[in-house]
């Protein structure tokens, strides 16, 4: 819906697993959001991985000057958090 910049937004704790799966089963299916807006919010289980996905992202951004979906994407949270949704 290019409502938000094509940055990854970090939900930490399992609790927010309904959300991505609502997102998936509704918003997605439905033709709300595009792939691209529901692979945005990524599930994180550590703080590390939510700094890992912060410092990654950022160095995306200084290098291309821009952020697109190859840091969320790549992600070890991304595939794992669609599979379960």
């Amino acid at each position: 819906v290019k409502h938000l910049p094509p940055i990854p937004f970090i939900l930490y704790g399992d609790h927010w697993r309904g959300l991505v799966r609502w997102i998936e089963d509704e918003s997605l299916r439905q033709g709300y959001v595009t792939r691209a807006d529901a692979d945005l919010p990524v599930l994180i289980d550590t703080v590390d991985d939510a700094v890992g996905l912060i410092l990654k992202t950022k160095a995306e951004f200084e290098t291309k000057g821009a952020i697109g979906q190859a840091t969320v994407q790549s992600h070890p949270n991304h595939d794992e958090q669609h599979r379960q949704a």
